[in-house]
Formats: C-alpha cells, structure tokens, sequence
C-alpha cells in the first residue's frame, strides 16, 4: 500500500543508529534470479541493535511488520500467537496479561512480582503486566525474542522479549491514514494518523485509536447487572523527530491510553471441567468436559453478580531517544522515559454466597475495591563502536518503579464492621545494571560474539493485611485488641540481589544463503518477598520464618544452534535446536503462613526444557505465499517439591504443548483495473496442555484444539484504500487460559479464565 512503501522507505537507517526501526522492501527480482514478482519484506531487526535482516541475525526471533499484522488481523498482544511460533499471551484476568515463551513464564502479577518475559514497547520496558494489553495501531513492527536476553536487555528478560516498535515521523512528505473495523460482539474499532513535515530537519507524526466491545461473556439470567464493555480503550500517540545537525537526531514521543472496560473472562471451572471433591480428584486433574457444550454455555457466568462491576485504568508516558554519531565509527545512544499507570476496580461476583476471587470462592460477600497508582522511570546510555572488525556495545541502564495500592476485599475504612484488605505502599523497584557485547570478524565468514551484563536488584516494600472488625481513618496498623480482635499482620520487607548474565555465540556464513550459528547465554530474574514480617519487626503480630518471607533469584542457561537459509528460489527458511537448565524455578502456591491463605512464591523447582522450532515462508509464485512454523517442545519439572508428600518431576510445565503448527496461505488475484483481491487463510493447531492448579499440585488439561483464521481483502488499484472481510476462529474453539480451585473447604468449584471465542467482521482503510 502506499503508505506502507512511504514508511518502509523513510526508517531505513545505518547501523549505527540501528535502534531506529527500518523496513526496507526490495524487488525480489533484484534480490535474486527468479519468475517470481512479489516484493519480499527485508525486515532489518531493532532489537539486537545491530541493524541486521532477519535472515541475517544469529538469534531465534520472529519479526512481524505493520503489512503482515494487517493482514493478519492482528489488533492486540493476545494474537501474536497465532504468527509466532513457541510463545502464549493469554489474559489472566485482572492480573493482566501472562506471557510464556518456551515454557518459560510468571505467576506472579502483582505489585511485588515481575514476568519473566520482558514487555517492551518502543524499547522501554513496561512493568506492569496490567497496562501491556496495549492497542497495536501505527505501528513499524513488532519483534519476539525466543530465550533469554541477559545481555543487552537483562530486565526480566529470562523467557525473551516483545518490543513492539511505532512508527516514527517522516521527513519526506505530509501524508495520513484512517482505518476503521466492526463486527460481532459490538466490534468498533477507528485509528486515525497523519505525517507532518514542519522544516526539513524536523517532523511530526500523530495517531489515535478507538477500541470498543462488548464482554465474550453471557451473564447469569438471574444477575440483576449488566455486564458492562468488556473492552473501551482510547489511545493516542504524538510523535516529534528532529534532525539537530548532521550528526545528531532525536526522537520524542508522549503517549497515552484510557483502558476502560471489565476485561472479564472468568468463569466457573465446572463449565469445563467435571468437578469432584479435590481431595478425590486424581492426580492426573479431573475430567474434561468443554468438548460436550456450546461455546455460549462455556462463556456464561455461573454465579449471580450482587453489585454493577466497574473496571477503569489508564496509563501514560513521554519517552526520548537521541543519537549522536560521534565520528564515522562511534555512536553515542541514550533512551530515558517516565511512565505512569493507575487502576481504578469495583467488582462483586458471588455463587453460593462466594466471592469469586482470582484464585477461587470464599465464603464472604461484599464489594472488591482495588486502587492501583504506579510510576516508572528508566534511562540507558549506550555506547556503539563499528568498523571493519568489530561491533561493540556498551553501556548503563537504571530503572526504578514506586507503587501505592489498596485492595479490599470487603468493608471500607472508617466504618463500622469487619474490614479485610491490603494496603500497600510505597512498593519500590530499583534495577541498575552495566552491560558490554562486541560481535568480532574472525574472518570473511566467522564472527565470535562475547557479552556479559552486571545487575543490580533492590526491592522493598512497606504495607500491611488488615483484618479486624473496625478501622478508622487514615489507616492505623497498630494492634488495639479492644478495637481489633484480629491482628493486622504486616507486610515490610526488603531485599537487594545481584547477578552476571553473559552470552557467547558463534555464526558461520556458509554460503551467501545459509547462516549457521551456536549461542550459550544466560538469564536472571531477582528474587523477592511474600506477604507477611519476620520475627523482631515493630509491630509484627503474625511473624513468619524469613525462609519463608523471602525467595531467591531463578537463572536459566541456555544452548542454540541455529540454521537460517534464504534460497533463490523464493524459501526462507529458520531453524532452532535449544536445550534450557532452568533452576530454582519461582512458583507460587496457596499457604496459611501468612495467618490465611495467600499466594506464596518459592524456589520449589528446577526444569529442563528441549527444543525445535522450523519457520518458513515461501514464495511459490508471484501470487502464492506459503508461511509455516512447526514446533516440539520437551518442557517438564525435573524437581517440584510442592509439599512434604508431593513431587512433580516429570510433569509438564504450564502451557507447554508437545506440538504446535501453524500454517498460513495467501493468494492475491490481480484484476484488469490494477486492483487486487488478497486470500488469506491460516490455521493454528496446538497439542495438549497442562495448567498446575495453584494450591493442590494437580494439573488441568486443555485437549488439543485448531483455530482457524480466513479474510478476503480488496485494495484498489492506487493502493489508497482497502476493504476486508474476516473471521477469527472459526471453529469458535473457546479454551482455557488459566484455572484453579477454591481453595476453601466445602465449596468444590473454582475459575477459569478463558481465551477469546469465534469474532467476525469487516475492516477498512483508506490513505491521503
């Protein structure tokens, strides 16, 4: 399209500023001898920082341009799975979103913990799991990052990254776009942009969106509540780019999203699964039974709401990039921001006179309140050397987070009656780290790459869980037996840890088509604390043992070998072998040490994780595309001491199916008048897989499923505007995300979350 040619042209940059995205096309027929007159995206990869095509770049990593994401639907994170092999994005309720990449992932979303897999967005890591549902409109490219990134990036990097790149301002010409979507469950969906040239060394460049559903969800006949949007987001973005003088440029963005809507997706666990006592419940989990019931049935609420949920949020940010070429081999990058994000919940959800909360029912009623205020700051300063040996990089990066939450669960302060809850705060997060990589010529063909990455964690937290009958205002956490017959336990804790990641890696140019390369790398990922206090704190009324409060850093060493071969005759393909020591695995668990039951993370385990992964993308002919990717995924306990009985070595680890494929066709009809109509078809097909119900060591298996993907697009025959119809899984496969039991005795259900059913719909674009 035009606008997708103007962009590609404008961001291609040199290596030496190769944190600038560039998306360069070029003729196939100049690229090699063939009958084929397809254009094939060069797609140079930012997130390595050495500005190098994907077919050229020694690392697993899947890099999706704006075009393929049209075409493909793709509108927010939870879809890159179907595109890119090896990772899942579900959402985890309001716990946000749960990335895993090869079996690699988090369970705790809290203010306390940190995802394994590093979200970035324009570089900048967002912290909270939260505000990553972010809209993908105006985009360069996205990138995925397949096994730890403890060098150049290193923050919660231990699974791999996303870094999902805007697109910056250009200097060449005004131009704008505006693309629009509806379709079933209320679908509404408007992105506006425009380009704008104000001199010839300065432009800006500005976009908005608007996104807007109703829930997946059916309510319960007897609620007397609407459900509410399941999703009201508006988004906007301004861009400024100025060249200073010839060596030096600066990129300033300011963003900011409203993320309103419920996001529900939880419902009772015996919508699909056949629920017994868990006590007799074998090991294996209990049976499946979604296969029998509609997807209407698997998406309808079981318990009768008691209150109108209300669910509110929004985040905002400014961010600065500057490069300087400080001579004809030296660089000098530096990327600083300053994000903020709040959330604002009220929900009430009961069954049996049960609260449904994240991880079950307990046998209370009365409203949920969250309050959520964060803010985060970052800034790298980074060094880059070039010539005709040597590629250096070098440089520091700080980051600091500060969060004040409160979460009832019931009561409200300051009121007669009982009052339980967690208020928070300040919870601080402080990373600083010093990190180096060069990739050397050995000669014409071998390259030796040497990296290594210092970093320093800091963490703390002040904070309390309230439990008493009566509870004035401002919050007071001292014990009053004669006005709090049950004690409010403290939660204060801080902890500082410190860790060398490095990286060594070797690729071999054996012909101009094929690379081959081998990389040993390391990954980190700083420990923690619990809810509670150790014995000797002020005012700490329910001490814990501190091996119980405080859990260590979890490390992965990893081993790849890679083959990437792009033939003449129009077949990229990619290949990864990997091999991952994971060790002292963070998990959570359900646990009374806290003088309740509460989620508790430990060092409980060690996995081994073995890999394959295939992805191609053929050329057939000038109107045929063949994309495929094909998975095997070895990933199980090798220790998980859940309890004093229980073991799980050998069983698999969460969301880890043994196979996956996913294959994609696209046919473009050309027509007399120089339009076209473009087919795209695409299946993803996953094995089985298991979900570990926190709390009693047994799994949930999801059986597995296909999801099929099929739009029909025409774009005229200037290329200014387009049409598309589509359909997103077809099968209307509803599965599971995440699942658990109540963890109460005498209730024998539980939740769960589950992913999004059959959407349909029509899009629309046009360009100026």
């Amino acid at each position: 399209m035009k606008n997708y040619k103007k962009t590609l042209l404008s961001t291609a940059v040199s290596s030496a500023c190769a944190s600038f995205i560039a998306l360069t096309p070029m003729s196939y027929a100049q690229q090699a001898q063939s009958n084929t007159s397809e254009d094939v995206e060069v797609i140079i990869v930012s997130s390595t920082r050495s500005g190098k095509d994907l077919a050229n770049t020694a690392v697993a990593v899947t890099a999706l341009s704006s075009k393929a994401l049209t075409d493909a639907g793709i509108s927010d994170p939870t879809n890159l799975q179907d595109l890119a092999p090896n990772i899942s994005i579900d959402r985890a309720g309001s716990n946000g979103l749960q990335i895993t990449i090869r079996g690699v992932s988090s369970t705790d979303n809290t203010e306390k913990g940190d995802p394994s897999a590093s979200f970035l967005q324009d570089g900048i890591y967002i912290a909270r799991s939260q505000a990553q549902e972010i809209a993908f409109f105006d985009l360069d490219q996205i990138e995925i990052l397949r096994g730890p990134q403890g060098t150049l990036y290193g923050r919660n990097a231990t699974a791999g990254i996303v870094n999902v790149i805007s697109a910056k301002p250009t200097l060449d010409e005004m131009y704008g776009s505006f693309d629009g979507a509806i379709g079933d469950f209320a679908r509404r969906q408007a992105t506006a942009m425009i380009n704008l040239p104000i001199s010839d060394t300065a432009a800006l460049r500005a976009a908005v969106n608007w996104d807007k559903r109703d829930t997946y969800l059916n309510k319960n006949p007897d609620s007397p509540f609407e459900l509410g949007s399941g999703k009201d987001a508006l988004s906007a973005r301004l861009s400024g780019f100025f060249e200073l003088n010839d060596n030096v440029n600066v990129l300033v963005r300011g963003d900011y999203s409203r993320l309103d809507g419920t996001g529900r997706n939880t419902v009772k666990l015996s919508n699909f699964f056949d629920v017994l006592d868990p006590s007799t419940i074998p090991a294996n989990g209990p049976v499946y039974s979604g296969n029998q019931k509609s997807s209407d049935e698997l998406r309808t609420i079981g318990w009768v709401d008691t209150q109108q949920a209300d669910y509110g949020g929004s985040t905002w940010g400014v961010m600065t990039e500057l490069n300087w070429a400080i001579n004809s081999e030296l660089t000098m990058t530096y990327l600083g921001s300053y994000r903020e994000f709040e959330r604002r919940d009220k929900s009430i959800q009961t069954y049996d006179g049960g609260l449904v909360l994240p991880f079950g029912i307990i046998d209370i009623a009365g409203p949920q309140r969250f309050t959520g205020d964060y803010e985060q700051t970052s800034n790298e300063l980074r060094f880059t050397y070039v010539n005709d040996f040597m590629n250096l990089q070098g440089g520091i990066y700080a980051f600091e987070e500060e969060s004040y939450i409160e979460y009832l669960i019931f009561g409200e302060p300051g009121t007669d009656g009982a009052v339980f809850g967690f208020p928070q705060g300040p919870v601080i997060s402080e990373s600083l780290a010093i990190f180096g990589q060069g990739t050397f010529n050995l000669d014409t063909n071998l390259r030796l790459t040497l990296g290594a990455r210092y970093t320093d964690d800091e963490k703390s937290r002040v904070g309390a869980a309230i439990n008493h009958f009566t509870l004035d205002e401002p919050l007071d956490f001292t014990f009053d037996p004669d006005t709090n017959p049950i004690p409010d336990s403290l939660n204060n804790a801080e902890v500082e840890y410190s860790e060398t990641t490095w990286k060594v890696g070797l690729d071999y140019d054996i012909n101009d088509d094929f690379l081959l390369y081998g990389i040993v790398s390391t990954g980190y990922k700083a420990g923690g604390f619990n809810d509670g206090c150790i014995e000797g704190t002020p005012d700490c009324f329910n001490p814990i043992l501190e091996s119980a409060l405080y859990y260590e850093p979890e490390t992965i060493t990893a081993y790849e070998i890679g083959l990437k071969m792009d033939l003449d005759n129009g077949l990229r393909t990619f290949i990864n072998l990997f091999n991952y020591d994971y060790k002292n695995m963070q998990l959570s668990n359900l646990s009374d040490i806290c003088g309740g039951t509460c989620q508790v993370t430990t060092n409980a385990g060690a996995a081994e994780i073995n890999g394959l992964e295939v992805e191609a993308r053929y050329y057939i002919t000038a109107s045929d595309k063949l994309n495929i990717a094909l998975t095997w995924l070895d990933a199980e306990y090798t220790d998980y001491q859940v309890d004093l009985t229980t073991n799980l070595k050998g069983e698999k680890l969460n969301r880890s199916p043994e196979y996956t494929a996913i294959i994609g066709y696209q046919h473009v009809f050309d027509l007399e008048s120089g339009a076209e109509v473009k087919f795209d078809l695409s299946t993803r097909y996953s094995d089985e897989y298991s979900i570990l119900a926190v709390g009693t060591a047994q799994n949930f298996v999801q059986p597995s499923f296909t999801k099929t993907d099929v739009s029909v697009t025409y774009h005229s025959s200037e290329g200014d505007w387009y049409v598309q119809a589509f359909i997103k899984n077809i099968e209307d496969e509803v599965t599971i995300a995440n699942a658990s039991y109540s963890p109460v005795p005498g209730f024998v259900d539980g939740t769960v979350n589950i992913t999004d059913p059959r959407t349909a719909g029509v899009r629309f674009g046009l360009e100026f």
